[in-house]
């Protein structure tokens, strides 16, 4: 499927919601609760007021929706390699458990495991296996084998990275590069931080969020940092 490049990202994804519903036959707040939210859940997808968080995106997936179609266009609407769910199942009820044959059908669909110790969300939901079609992959990734999923926690970059937002991870790209954002380990804890540089060249990592302090990387705390990886996608390319 190839869109307007004129329109912005999320005028084609709420348009591709409006394509949805449709398909399916159902009004706003019938598409709405089937994903554990509600009428204005659902107009506020289709009007681009609001993206889709990881509960809803995993309720869609499990219901045979091709999250990866959502988000970026890519073909096929629905994943025709299973039947479709006549009802989309309540949130945490249709994770993927585990790894998926990573070339089960010819549109060739990737399996992504969660980040090691990735956090759970603010409900106590943890990170789930999720499936991009792996040509989409291949466009945001140096490897797609070092794509992981992980969850954005808190409330650091808000603009950027919502909370409760599907993050991808690429894993193979640890060098702290500046203006990138990365999933750094802090204290045992993975949090999302933007690499900014000084003019005399020195790194910080900083949040948008005003809660949240400056961290200059001198030589005695980077070697605290463990970064685990640059996010390349948290519904939208980054």
């Amino acid at each position: 499927m190839t869109s307007d490049s004129s329109v912005p990202d999320h005028r084609r994804v709420a348009e591709r919601f409006k394509a949805l519903r449709k398909a399916w036959g159902r009004t706003q707040k019938q598409a709405g609760e089937a994903i554990g939210g509600g009428l204005r859940t659902w107009q506020n997808y289709e009007t681009g007021q609001s993206a889709p968080n990881w509960r809803a995106l995993h309720a869609l997936n499990a219901a045979g929706v091709n999250v990866n179609w959502l988000l970026s266009g890519y073909e096929p609407m629905f994943d025709d390699t299973r039947q479709v769910a006549s009802e989309i199942r309540e949130p945490g009820a249709g994770y993927d458990t585990g790894p998926v044959d990573r070339d089960h059908d010819s549109r060739d669909f990737l399996a992504i495991a969660p980040l090691p110790d990735a956090p759970d969300d603010r409900y106590g939901r943890d990170t789930a296996y999720c499936r991009f079609d792996r040509a989409f992959a291949r466009t945001i990734a140096h490897r797609v084998d070092d794509l992981r999923t992980a969850i954005q926690a808190d409330d650091t970059m808000p603009g950027i990275v919502e909370p409760d937002r599907l993050m991808l991870v690429d894993t193979g790209q640890r060098v702290l590069v500046p203006a990138q954002i990365f999933a750094v380990r802090l204290a045992g804890r993975i949090t999302v931080r933007r690499v900014d540089q000084d003019p005399d060249g020195r790194l910080y990592l900083r949040a948008t969020g005003d809660r949240y302090d400056d961290i200059a990387l001198d030589d005695g705390v980077i070697e605290t940092v463990e970064v685990a990886g640059r996010i390349v996608w948290a519904d939208r390319v980054l």
